[in-house]
């Protein structure tokens, strides 16, 4: 099976945006900030427990406003993510991250009914893609160290689109997504 993959004409060319991670480098208890657009941004994604346990919440926190929550259950199933900002919706997380067997990514499909999905580096992989489907590159996950004005970041998000909701989901999916990889 071939898993590689062209890219189309890329728009991050033209803009680019910046989340930062830091703090603990925690998949689900963790910062990142930046902008979107223009507008600061500050993401704060908050678990109950660091230790894996069925009924683990945890809160997502958007510029200190909570917007979504993950609802953790047992094991070998995932549970329910609610978003709280309008339009609110409850899906499961699976919904979040619908395996695609053509590149070996994980889909989801936003609030305005529009595909986007995460590709797993093959060059790295604790590095992701977000692709808008089929193969508009629209924006890149990497851990890596480094010093940025708002302190140390683990990893950082590159992303080239100007909408809130749209990052929010996919904040979520790659949430998610790396989880589903540990």
């Amino acid at each position: 099976m071939d898993l590689s993959y062209e890219y189309a004409p890329n728009p991050m060319d033209e803009n680019q945006f910046f989340l930062h991670f830091t703090g603990p480098d925690e998949i689900r208890d963790m910062k990142a900030i930046g902008e979107c657009g223009h507008t600061p941004m500050l993401f704060e994604f908050d678990t109950n427990s660091m230790h894996y346990q069925p009924g683990n919440v945890t809160e997502i926190i958007m510029n200190r406003m909570p917007v979504a929550t993950l609802n953790w259950h047992t094991r070998d199933r995932l549970g329910l993510v609610n978003i709280t900002l309008e339009p609110r919706i409850q899906a499961t997380m699976s919904n979040m991250a619908i395996h695609v067997p053509e590149t070996n990514g994980r889909m989801f499909t936003s609030a305005d009914g529009v595909c986007y999905e995460w590709r797993r580096s093959p060059e790295d992989p604790r590095a992701y893609d977000l692709f808008l489907m089929p193969d508009a590159l629209l924006g890149k996950f990497r851990h890596e160290y480094e010093d940025t004005p708002v302190g140390p970041s683990f990893a950082y998000l590159q992303f080239c689109f100007d909408h809130q909701r749209l990052l929010l989901e996919s904040m979520l999916s790659l949430c998610i997504n790396r989880w589903l990889d540990q």
